[in-house]
């Protein structure tokens, strides 16, 4: 006997399945979209702003004058022959860490705060 297909059955994968692929707006491409669209953006279209996940997770962004921006979660990397990757990459670095961003070659990081440098040391007390 043939097994019978039942709609019901399969409806909530298939629903699941949308769900993730919505859900994959990560916070860092809201705020990207968000200093793309704006009106002190170097960025003047009605081109959306396109980005690929890599396999480690870190976040690709293209912009339309060919630079990159990629956020690996702790540095934000950019195209250093791009004017436009540069401002893009420092305004993204600013709304995620403030002031505290640091400029090292292509890449911008956050400085480390006093609070940060300060560890547990194995002995108990703290080291530096």
């Amino acid at each position: 006997m043939r097994p019978v297909y039942r709609p019901e059955e399969y409806e909530p994968q298939i629903i699941l399945q949308l769900q993730t692929k919505k859900s994959r707006n990560l916070p860092v491409v809201t705020q990207m979209r968000t200093l793309f669209y704006h009106p002190d953006s170097p960025f003047r279209s009605s081109i959306d702003l396109k980005y690929t996940i890599d396999a480690k997770g870190t976040v690709i962004f293209t912009l339309p004058s060919g630079g990159t921006v990629r956020d690996t979660g702790t540095a934000i990397h950019f195209r250093a022959w791009d004017k436009r990757a540069r401002i893009m990459a420092g305004l993204l670095a600013q709304n995620r860490w403030g002031q505290r961003a640091e400029l090292a070659g292509n890449s911008l990081k956050a400085k480390p705060t006093l609070e940060s440098a300060v560890t547990p040391s194995k002995s108990g007390g703290l080291s530096m």
